[in-house]
């Protein structure tokens, strides 16, 4: 393959790649579905399924794909959240804990889930922040049993 360093380049191309640039980022709106932008990864998942569909010969509807897409991503953010909060727990934890340990430990775990959950989340809602800190306040429930 060809493998050349940006400086190598012949000064005009180097102008055109610049133009583009300037095109693509100032004129060219996100893809949108349903009123929401699309971000890279949402739209090649999204693009997947469809392509999916059609080579199982069927007619993908736009809507309930993207639905289907939505609430996949949502379970996976809500499971990558569960994991970073459990994780940080294994890391931070010695046995038995003060209440302001263990407070300490369960704030910053709390954080690293919600973190985890908005890096993952293709549309995090107020509604899945809610369900979000259901699922945290049950675990810290349990954590704070087991450190009884």
């Amino acid at each position: 393959g060809i493998n050349a360093e940006y400086g190598d380049l012949r000064p005009d191309f180097q102008m055109q790649i610049l133009e583009l640039k300037k095109i693509i980022f100032n004129q060219i709106k996100p893809k949108q579905l349903s009123g929401r932008a699309l971000n890279g990864k949402a739209l090649l998942i999204l693009t997947k399924s469809y392509i999916d569909s059609l080579n199982k010969g069927i007619v993908p509807q736009v809507i309930s794909t993207w639905e289907q897409v939505v609430n996949n991503q949502a379970t996976k953010s809500f499971q990558s959240a569960i994991e970073a909060y459990n994780d940080y727990w294994q890391s931070n934890q010695g046995r038995p804990l003060s209440f302001i340990q263990f407070r300490e430990i369960h704030l910053k775990a709390r954080q690293h889930a919600f973190d985890t959950f908005i890096n993952f989340s293709f549309d995090p809602t107020p509604f899945l922040f809610n369900k979000l800190e259901g699922i945290i306040e049950n675990l810290r429930l349990t954590k704070w049993t087991e450190n009884e």
